[in-house]
């Protein structure tokens, strides 16, 4: 099991970043890229939080008196969006 201990009080009060990078390049390219991964961490994040705010107010949404079924579709609509990639190693899914 990987664990990540977080002190909660610390992370009500503060971002605390979690990166991770891979690749087949060289580990110095890997390095590179987690560097610049973690040094924009708090911009990816935020642009993150904006985006899934957008799909939540532009696409499909109910109103039930299920609370749990409306907040699966919310997830559904997330999870749907992050499986769109682009990745140049596996080809494209749009």
């Amino acid at each position: 099991m990987f664990r990540i201990p977080v002190d909660a009080a610390r992370a009500r009060r503060e971002f605390i970043p979690i990166a991770m990078a891979g690749g087949i390049g060289p580990r110095e390219q890997v390095t590179a890229a987690y560097r610049r991964i973690l040094s924009g961490a708090a911009s990816l994040y935020a642009q993150k939080r904006d985006h899934v705010e957008r799909l939540r107010r532009e696409r499909t949404a109910i109103d039930t008196r299920t609370i749990g079924l409306d907040l699966a579709l919310e997830w559904a609509k997330v999870n749907l969006d992050e499986q769109m990639v682009c990745n140049p190693d596996l080809a494209a899914a749009w």
